[in-house]
């Protein structure tokens, strides 16, 4: 009975520290939860306030944000330039800081009953700036209530601005009428909804008629039309309405005078988002003085200058002294010069090479070309030259230069990155077979040349791997790296062939008497304690070297034998480098006779 009570209590006891777990689970997991979303809440906040700050920037207005006591909340950009301070110095002051004519007792009962009725509060304001002159606002107020809390948004819009914009499209307006007549170019537009169509000034000059003297339509601009050029025109007329195409077109017209006059006519259309046909309009220009030279010079001319004035690439051209008679835009925007200032100076102060005098035959450079721009910056341009008559017997040279500079820059990152290793910036294994290749290729049978290969084992880099992670054997392999490169990278160049394989190349040096300090100087780097993360470590290594010509006559030898020598100094313990020597060619020898015999059984 008492066993009994006994488990009886145990279970109940059990039961309720369960309970309680569960509670305290709950607990901890219902704060986790709730901390969670205050900070999602304060993020998407932060968000929002962001989103409204940048969106305020974005209106040509002033915006003003006001509490109910007429506090400033926020300011945007617009109104920190009309106001002269930044909003840190405006946010949080009163709005009668700024010096206007509004007065809200006069304002507060119509102010009340617009906003009453739900809408906005519009008043004209005048603000007087420091230099005491006057600038006249529209404003509009809006009222809104957010957590039961009322706020006031301002918006003000500078009436002289717009009345100056007005006066400037009212002064263009002019001025496009009177280019019209100057360029003897009218105009017809057909709007699609109306069905109305409506004719510029000089259009009724060009067909003979006094202005608004008749109403205007399609129907006469077809009456007008030459006899010989109808079946053209109404073919053309009916692609641009039928198919709704573009359409250029030369033909003559015969003018309520009885002239006969050579109109280019040009149909475009408009359409809305939906790809609703809008509008059709049609440019009608007098071309009856012009025609000869149109038809010889007119296409050719316009289109090299737009190829050359909208392009991308450098148009240089010079004369036969080598100074400049031409430059595209392109050029003036990337000097930072004139084409007033570079004309006429010689090429090769600016250009380089590619402005030296030339033969007569034509050049394009394989390597693109240094070029400092304004900004002080190289520039690589890849230029393609051709000489070419000009009037006057004479010779100019053109040059088509590409800015390639990007390209450039990502090859010299791409050769970085495929010249270095990563973790320690020492060359890679590719750049040292690269030295190699080319130290055997230049050097291979010279007298006197002679270079040296050193092997350096890093020997606990493996345990330090498996010990205390990849990440902590890499800090350690960067610093020792590091040291090395400050202590012996100047003998020759420092490369990282393996995890835990480092290569010296020794160019021009082989004496033994010369190779021993630097290897005691790179053992003693390799001893030295390296602390990472708070733990201290020491890496350790050996060295193997071989040396040419006295060991090795190809680069793939030097590095078999360099390898083999650093084997021995690591099977040895009493040394720390192994000069490659004939009693270790030996071994290897018997060594490959020995795999040779195995591997055929």
């Amino acid at each position: 009975m008492d066993t009994f009570l006994i488990f009886n209590l145990i279970g109940n006891i059990s039961l309720w520290l369960l309970i309680i777990a569960l509670i305290v689970t709950a607990f901890f997991y219902y704060n986790y939860r709730l901390k969670k979303e205050n900070l999602e809440q304060k993020e998407q906040y932060r968000l929002d306030v962001d989103l409204i700050r940048t969106m305020l920037n974005m209106v040509s207005d002033c915006v003003i944000l006001l509490d109910e006591s007429g506090k400033i909340l926020r300011v945007n950009k617009k109104l920190e330039e009309y106001y002269g301070r930044s909003a840190d110095k405006i946010v949080g002051k009163n709005y009668q800081r700024f010096h206007t004519d509004f007065d809200y007792e006069e304002h507060k009962s119509n102010m009340r009953l617009n906003f009453d009725l739900g809408s906005t509060y519009t008043l004209p304001v005048k603000y007087y700036m420091p230099d005491r002159s006057v600038i006249p606002f529209s404003v509009e107020i809006h009222r809104f209530v957010f957590s039961e809390k009322v706020y006031y948004g301002i918006v003000a819009r500078d009436e002289k601005n717009l009345q100056e914009r007005e006066a400037y499209i009212e002064e263009q307006a002019s001025k496009l009428v009177e280019i019209e007549h100057i360029a003897r170019m009218g105009y017809w537009e057909l709007n699609h909804q109306s069905k109305e169509i409506v004719w510029s000034r000089e259009l009724y000059h060009i067909l003979g008629y006094e202005i608004n003297t008749v109403k205007p339509n399609l129907d006469i601009l077809f009456k007008m039309v030459h006899p010989a050029d109808q079946e053209r025109v109404t073919k053309a007329f009916l692609d641009a309405f039928q198919n709704q195409e573009t359409v250029d077109i030369h033909h003559r017209i015969i003018t309520t005078k009885n002239e006969v006059v050579d109109v280019l006519i040009r149909i475009r259309h408009t359409f809305s988002s939906k790809n609703e046909h809008l509008s059709t309009i049609g440019i009608v220009q007098n071309i009856t003085e012009e025609k000869e030279l149109r038809d010889n010079l007119d296409f050719q001319s316009q289109f090299s200058k737009a190829v050359v004035d909208n392009s991308d690439m450098l148009v240089l051209t010079t004369d036969e002294n080598n100074n400049i008679l031409e430059v595209n835009p392109f050029i003036e925007e990337l000097t930072g010069q004139s084409r007033e200032v570079l004309i006429g100076q010689p090429a090769e102060a600016i250009f380089g090479r590619v402005a030296q005098r030339r033969t007569n035959k034509d050049r394009n450079y394989r390597k693109p070309l240094a070029l400092r721009d304004k900004e002080g910056r190289i520039r690589w341009i890849y230029w393609n030259t051709r000489e070419l008559p000009y009037f006057d017997n004479r010779r100019v040279c053109v040059s088509v230069g590409l800015d390639v500079s990007e390209g450039v820059e990502y090859r010299n990152k791409f050769e970085y990155l495929a010249y270095h290793e990563p973790i320690t910036g020492l060359a890679s294994r590719l750049k040292l077979r690269q030295v190699l290749s080319r130290y055997f290729a230049k050097n291979a049978g010279k007298p006197g040349k002679h270079m040296a290969l050193l092997n350096i084992s890093l020997t606990n880099y493996h345990e330090i791997n498996d010990l205390y992670g990849y990440e902590v054997g890499d800090q350690v392999v960067k610093q020792v790296c590091e040291q090395l490169s400050d202590r012996v990278g100047h003998y020759g160049l420092l490369a990282r062939h393996s995890d835990d394989l480092v290569v010296l190349f020794l160019p021009n040096r082989n004496a033994r008497e010369k190779i021993e300090p630097i290897c005691i100087e790179i053992i003693e780097c390799l001893n030295e304690p390296c602390v990472v993360e708070g733990m201290t470590f020491t890496i350790g290594g050996q060295i193997g070297i071989a040396k040419y010509p006295e060991n090795a006559q190809n680069k793939e030898d030097l590095q078999r034998f360099a390898d083999a020598a650093m084997n021995c100094a690591r099977l040895d313990t009493s040394i720390d480098y192994y000069f490659f020597d004939d009693k270790l060619r030996r071994k290897m020898v018997d060594d490959k006779m020995m795999y040779r015999k195995n591997y055929k059984k």
